[in-house]
């Protein structure tokens, strides 16, 4: 167990070259599926929360409100969408019952999709299978069976009390700096966990869970690694939003750390009001594991302001610094190519 920390203080700079870019949209053929909990018909999924590709013929990303991924491949300035792979035991019109799945990545032929480990932001209650992580070996044949990813969930709430931030923030509300996953990247074995919040105090920056996977299989949580990474920028709460491996590197998408109050008071006492760290910002930025910062890529603009960035993935079909960016908000993600050349191969 190591937690590697940056500087309290440190000099805050963003490159004066780099521009917000509001990126290009591809079209999708098809349909990314979710549900209504009073309605067995699908529509086209407005909450996309995580995309990867585990090689260049097939992609995944997911819906926080089901209890599927649902695969994909990029064809140009196209998507076309495929067929599902449940992560877990689907009883019979259960469809809906979301595990809300915040992260997808792959280690050897494995699939791994992890939950946000958050309590309920409306609620402010526990959910029962949103502490979950989903790995597995995947095979073509499981696309579009009810055949499960897994039989046996593992979480990481035992990894989170040998740090005391986490420990801390487990259970507490969104609203109140409480603990949030929305990102997982591997770089080779080595497994990474992106955290939305808590996010330190102080100084900009972000906490990245590292394990083995090996020893993430093995649940052994003593061999986790929790880095605290400097953000070059002038926001606090700030927090990652999705990641995904790049080179030796991992790139970061960040973005507010905050929340709004529950919709309905009887739930706003016990959740808090409004973050104070809600923001409509977002960027790309670069962080090599054993480095104290992060750079910054680029800030990117959704193309409506109520567009929430989430899922970040590579584009596979280009070696041009490409990454593809899918969105809450916009039916079916309203993915967008962004191209930053100083990532190119």
């Amino acid at each position: 167990m190591r937690l590697a920390l940056f500087p309290l203080v440190f000099a805050v700079s963003v490159p004066s070259f780099v521009l917000s870019d509001t990126g290009q949209s591809l079209d999708v053929r098809g349909q990314f599926d979710e549900y209504a909990k009073d309605d067995p018909v699908p529509f086209a999924a407005q909450n996309l929360s995580a995309a990867h590709c585990p090689s260049v013929d097939i992609c995944f990303t997911a819906s926080d409100e089901v209890r599927f991924i649902q695969s994909f491949r990029v064809d140009g300035d196209e998507i076309e969408t495929g067929g599902r792979v449940y992560l877990w035991d689907t009883p019979k019109g259960r469809d809906t019952d979301e595990l809300d799945v915040e992260g997808i990545t792959s280690v050897n032929g494995h699939l791994i999709a992890v939950g946000s480990h958050s309590v309920s932001r409306q609620k402010c209650k526990v959910r029962e299978h949103n502490e979950q992580i989903y790995i597995g070996s995947f095979h073509a044949a499981q696309l579009g069976s009810s055949s499960p990813l897994t039989a046996t969930p593992i979480s990481l709430r035992p990894a989170f009390a040998n740090f005391d931030i986490l420990r801390a923030s487990f259970n507490e509300p969104l609203q109140q700096n409480g603990l949030n996953i929305e990102g997982v990247a591997a770089i080779g074995e080595q497994v990474f966990f992106g955290f939305r919040a808590p996010f330190p105090e102080g100084a900009a920056g972000v906490f990245i869970l590292q394990i083995g996977f090996d020893a993430l299989l093995a649940q052994d949580w003593d061999a986790a690694e929790l880095h605290r990474v400097a953000l070059n920028s002038t926001h606090g709460g700030r927090g990652i939003r999705g990641m995904e491996q790049w080179g030796d590197s991992l790139i970061l998408l960040v973005g507010d750390a905050g929340a709004k109050a529950p919709r309905k008071k009887k739930h706003e006492k016990k959740c808090g009001g409004d973050s104070p760290h809600l923001m409509d910002d977002y960027a790309i930025y670069r962080w090599k594991p054993g480095s104290m910062a992060a750079e910054l890529v680029s800030q990117i603009e959704p193309k409506k302001r109520k567009w929430k960035a989430e899922g970040l993935m590579r584009d596979p079909t280009r070696s041009d610094g490409s990454v593809l960016v899918f969105f809450d908000g916009p039916d079916n993600g309203g993915p967008r190519r962004f191209t930053f050349p100083a990532l190119a191969d």
